[in-house]
């Protein structure tokens, strides 16, 4: 009897271990080689439900900041003919447990090194660069997104 419980216990101890070697292993590996596109096209469809629409290169999985996306630009709108802000980084804070169940919660949007190109008239541009900013959501239910307009003279 104490033989098995010992084997059993020690049966269990390993399971675990080995699941969560295979989680880290899993998330290190997201964090090194990106998500795949159909993520990718799954969070900018979610952001486009919400009236930002934006394109990217990379989406990677950071355990301390969240989903981080490279060469971010955001654009006007859907036809995505104007760019309004670039940015180097963007660090999207959602409801892990809710994305994991294909639901989308945004909690917070950080944006690093980012440049902006306001047009002034026909002939003239404003660029703002070295934009970091955030927009943090508060609010328990939205229905619609929009990033706060940035000017620079």
């Amino acid at each position: 009897m104490i033989q098995t419980i010992r084997i059993a216990r020690t049966t269990v101890t390993l399971t675990l271990g080995v699941m969560f070697l295979a989680v880290v292993g899993g998330l290190s590996a997201l964090n090194q080689v990106g998500f795949p596109e159909r993520y990718c096209d799954w969070l900018r469809s979610e952001f486009a439900v919400k009236g930002i629409h934006i394109s990217f290169e990379t989406l990677r999985f950071d355990l301390k900041r969240g989903l981080i996306a490279t060469n971010v630009i955001f654009y006007e709108d859907e036809r995505q003919l104007r760019p309004l802000l670039k940015a180097g980084e963007m660090t999207v804070d959602l409801d892990k447990t809710k994305a994991l169940r294909s639901e989308f919660k945004l909690y917070n949007l950080k944006i690093s090194d980012g440049t902006a190109s306001i047009p002034v008239d026909e002939y003239r541009m404003v660029t703002a660069n070295e934009i970091n900013g955030g927009l943090v959501i508060t609010a328990v239910s939205y229905t619609h997104l929009t990033l706060p307009t940035i000017y620079s003279v």
